[in-house]
């Protein structure tokens, strides 16, 4: 693109899976290009939806500054017990806070929020996971972190939310090229669709 098309490194954005993948991509294309790869934003999709995160979170997810944390497994777990211990209701089946963990990771892999969750559920199982859930999330709200896969989910809520920062993104990033992208996910598929909308061929 770079090299026969004159296209601005800029406008580019190069998504992998895997930290290594991301390193070793840098390196390619720091080899091939030279001076001229610097423009260009390469990283995983966590690290991508982690950027747009930093720049633009404030705009519209309430109770987050741009400054927050990334709670790793053991953060994620004391919150995780912490909503399993103020559930006032009759718990619908027990759960140690890894289980539950693991089901709000599934939820999020589909894209759900707590409140999406709460209106798709179906049996009392379903409605007590999507109220742990929300005591979860309102938890991480309130120490103003992020836990691993709302790395994906914010930014995709941020930009559905927000069509004139989707389309600042889009705009920026005009070519998207995706290692592998078979391999994506629904979470990770939906995040690319959004941002090469207006031009569908950068996938």
């Amino acid at each position: 693109l770079i090299a026969e098309h004159n296209v601005a490194p800029s406008s580019i954005l190069a998504v992998t899976f895997t930290n290594k993948a991301a390193d070793e991509l840098r390196t390619r294309l720091r080899a091939l290009l030279k001076e001229r790869s610097r423009g260009i934003t390469s990283g995983t999709f966590h690290s991508v939806g982690l950027r747009i995160l930093r720049e633009s979170i404030e705009r519209r997810i309430k109770g987050y500054t741009k400054d927050f944390s990334i709670y790793g497994t053991e953060e994620q777990r004391q919150l995780a017990q912490s909503a399993l211990d103020s559930y006032t209701g009759l718990p619908a089946l027990v759960l140690e806070a890894d289980q539950l963990l693991q089901r709000i990771s599934r939820l999020k892999s589909r894209l759900l929020t707590p409140q999406l969750a709460q209106r798709m559920a179906n049996d009392p199982q379903s409605s007590y996971i999507a109220a742990l859930y929300d005591s979860y999330q309102r938890r991480l709200r309130k120490h103003n972190a992020i836990d691993f896969d709302d790395c994906i989910l914010l930014p995709y809520q941020l930009l559905t939310g927000d069509p004139d920062l989707l389309h600042d993104y889009q705009q920026r990033w005009r070519h998207v090229l995706v290692d592998e992208y078979q391999d994506t996910d629904h979470a990770q598929h939906a995040l690319v669709t959004l941002l090469t909308a207006e031009h569908p061929r950068s996938l």
